[in-house]
């Protein structure tokens, strides 16, 4: 009789989880405990995630105590009568439930999905600080070049970032070449990156210095490659470019095509056409560059990406900071926070070259780590007996 009544609490137990555990991209592999906030204690923070509701978090790590078990049996008694859970505001996967914040943001990435494991471990990932010290200059880099034709595409307000999506069926592309680059690479997208106030927003730094936005365009390499999600995982397969957004009165002109239709994507979901945009145009006017091998900086941080850092910022004014600051990350029924302040944290260098075309040291007289060596090889010549 006992027997038969723990197989039928086994079968219990299987319909109840097995449905939880096809839907979930996380692999069980055991990790530190920690204990949920609906008093239940996980067997890593990967499955916490994959069991999660809205509003679950980490109350602390480590099993739960007994009394928040006891909360913890009668919470999952509660959400089994109402039935399965779902991803949060019946996204479609949890491969798409990702934020800047919580337990669902960076920290967590490589854990939401088994495919984004470079995110927590991977040694050349992005955003970096650019500090001038350890800038070396190569005199061998060449001037980017970017193609003068006008594009057209979609600014789409996704509920992390703001996204321009380039339309493919174009005639002509924008391709990107020159510069660190072997390929010639053609420009697929462009996201976003802005604070809530000045002092915070870019992801990448220089000299710790954040500036209140910063623009990246990413291109793929269309000479290997047939599209990004091909070349994301291969290498060389990814450019990105970075402009650095500052406050000014008078705005970068072709920047204004994108500023202009900022209140119609104020929401989760909404989308706008942009037409006939110049990177070339929208680009500062200088040469000078800084660049090094890093990641994307959105999931799944694929460590794929030439970075090209523009040594001159462009310009937005503060009503169109401020009308970009008004964009919620949510539906209009459920706004929930501003979108901004969505910048991964800065990751470390281990060791990786920052290259620079900029040879302000040597205006300047001073000696600093450069490329530019007369160097030669020279033939020695030595005796038949000698030993080497």
């Amino acid at each position: 009789m006992m027997a038969q009544q723990g197989a039928m609490l086994a079968a219990v137990v299987l319909l109840v989880l097995l449905p939880l555990a096809l839907s979930c991209p996380c692999p069980p592999i055991p990790a530190s405990k920690v204990c949920g906030s609906d008093h239940h204690t996980y067997d890593s923070q990967c499955l916490l995630l994959c069991a999660a509701v809205s509003g679950l978090s980490v109350i602390h790590h480590g099993p739960c105590t007994p009394v928040e078990t006891a909360l913890g049996r009668l919470f999952n008694a509660t959400q089994l009568a109402a039935g399965p859970a779902h991803p949060p505001d019946g996204q479609s996967s949890w491969e798409e439930w990702w934020t800047y914040d919580g337990i669902s943001g960076p920290g967590f990435w490589g854990l939401i999905n088994p495919q984004w494991g470079l995110c927590s471990k991977g040694r050349r990932q992005s955003p970096v600080d650019i500090q001038a010290d350890k800038l070396l200059f190569d005199p061998r880099l060449r001037p980017l070049h970017i193609d003068k034709h006008k594009i057209s595409g979609t600014l789409a307000n996704t509920g992390q970032s703001l996204v321009l999506r380039v339309d493919q069926d174009s005639k002509h592309h924008v391709n990107i070449s020159g510069g660190p680059l072997a390929y010639r690479y053609q420009l697929q997208e462009g996201y976003i990156h802005y604070g809530t106030h000045d002092g915070h927003g870019s992801e990448h730094t220089v000299q710790g210095q954040t500036f209140p936005g910063e623009i990246q365009l990413y291109g793929f390499n269309a000479e290997l490659y047939h599209n990004m999600s091909e070349a994301q995982h291969k290498a060389q397969g990814i450019v990105a470019i970075s402009l650095m957004l500052q406050i000014g009165e008078t705005p970068t002109p072709e920047l204004r095509l994108i500023t202009s239709v900022f209140n119609k994507v104020h929401h989760r979901g909404q989308a706008t056409p942009i037409r006939q945009l110049s990177v070339r145009a929208l680009l500062p006017e200088t040469d000078h560059y800084m660049t090094y091998e890093g990641s994307t900086t959105h999931p799944g941080c694929w460590e794929t990406t030439v970075w090209i850092i523009i040594n001159k910022p462009i310009y937005i004014t503060r009503q169109e900071l401020y009308a970009l600051r008004k964009l919620m990350q949510g539906s209009p029924e459920t706004p929930k926070a501003p979108l901004g302040n969505n910048a991964r944290p800065l990751q470390p260098l281990h060791h990786r070259t920052v290259r620079t075309n900029i040879d302000f040291f040597k205006a300047q007289g001073k000696n600093c780590p450069t490329m530019y060596r007369d160097m030669h090889y020279k033939a020695n010549s030595w005796a038949e007996n000698e030993i080497l």
